[in-house]
């Protein structure tokens, strides 16, 4: 098990990474929502970002790491033009959001994109491989949740 201090650097690392990314970037009109940002990605095959392979429904689950033993299923609408992904989310099991918008980008084989409802934000990062993905969330508006999620393409 990885010691708090440990997370707790990690996370705050990875914020100051974000925070110097969107610094060079306009600022978000008030009412909308910022969509994640990809690093670069290395990887020896490339899965183009054209086309719809995103475009769908996809059936998850996700778990907790902080806190831990939180779980449950999502159901994700994706719609896809270019690298630009949008839809909707409905979550089970979550005391912070059941519903909400995405946002997100596709570059190569790595996604990133958020969840709006209110005030409430999950932020969603992982690969896809085939029918699949998978990665890691965080929630800083709901008590600092982290954990796990996995999706197949089920239509």
């Amino acid at each position: 098990m990885v010691p708090k201090t440990m997370r707790v650097a990690v996370a705050v690392l990875g914020l100051a990474v974000v925070l110097v990314a969107c610094s060079n970037k306009p600022s978000t009109p008030a009412g909308s929502s910022k969509t994640p940002t990809i690093g670069s990605t290395s990887s020896s095959t490339s899965t183009p970002t054209t086309g719809d392979m995103l475009t769908g429904k996809w059936s998850g689950t996700y778990t907790g790491t902080t806190p831990a033993g939180a779980t449950g299923t999502f159901t994700i609408l994706f719609r896809q033009n270019g690298s630009q992904v949008t839809g909707s989310i409905d979550i089970q099991n979550s005391p912070c959001i059941s519903t909400g918008s995405i946002s997100g980008l596709l570059r190569e084989t790595a996604i990133a994109f958020g969840v709006v409802k209110g005030a409430q934000r999950i932020d969603f990062a992982g690969t896809i491989s085939g029918n699949t993905m998978s990665g890691n969330y965080s929630a800083p508006q709901c008590g600092n949740a982290e954990g796990m999620w996995t999706a197949t393409k089920t239509g």
